[in-house]
């Protein structure tokens, strides 16, 4: 594992849990209803500052902007909280693609290891199969390579309306059901939702050391 790998990792886990440790921080102050009601109050701000976040998170893959969406489940409801965490996707990831597309390799090693960059490399799309191959490796890629495939989309080729549409069906299937589950999380109110939320968030960072070392 080279330096610059073990630091990636190291930052990650560290926004990772500083994010969850700040959350449950937060919400455990007097603060926190007041921040809620106005957040209520105001949900064209509160949308507008959580797709910036996730937007920024999948730019820059370690930011945890998926883990302020999912934390704004209480506020806003899990359809809502989705919402914000779709178009921030959505945006992000064709932001990706055209600056993979412009840029090329030499930004994607700026942000991937050698590792993930050969991945990405060996990946070979058939013309007739853009939007199944999109849909299929961002479905089974996971944290690992999602953002890694949405850099490397238009440099491999890929249509991006083919990317978009593949990135809009896998997004679905995978975030409804996510957020869904994690609002039953949310609601229990107990112990239990604390050790739940915080296993998928160390599940989510070991899988995602995939982007950073063998």
């Amino acid at each position: 594992m080279t330096k610059k790998e073990k630091k990636n990792l190291m930052l990650m886990g560290i926004l990772y849990v500083g994010s969850i440790a700040l959350y449950f921080w937060f919400v455990n102050t007097d603060f926190f209803p007041s921040f809620k009601a106005w957040s209520q109050q105001n949900v064209f701000i509160t949308i507008t500052v959580l797709i910036f976040v996730k937007i920024l998170g999948i730019v820059w893959p370690p930011l945890p902007g998926g883990l302020l969406t999912l934390g704004a489940i209480p506020i806003l409801g899990w359809p809502l909280a989705y919402a914000c965490d779709f178009v921030g996707s959505i945006i992000g990831s064709s932001i990706d693609f055209y600056i993979g597309k412009k840029y090329g390799d030499k930004f994607i090693r700026k942000i991937f290891d050698e590792t993930t960059f050969a991945r990405i490399h060996t990946i070979k799309v058939k013309k007739d199969k853009e939007i199944e191959a999109t849909f299929a490796l961002r479905l089974i890629g996971g944290n690992t390579i999602v953002e890694a495939i949405s850099y490397a989309a238009g440099h491999l080729g890929i249509k991006y309306s083919n990317f978009l549409i593949g990135t809009v069906l896998s997004h679905t299937v995978l975030g409804i059901p996510t957020y869904f589950l994690a609002d039953n999380i949310f609601s229990t109110n107990n112990l239990g939702f604390r050790m739940a939320l915080t296993i998928i968030a160390l599940t989510i960072l070991w899988k995602a050391k995939g982007r950073y070392f063998e």
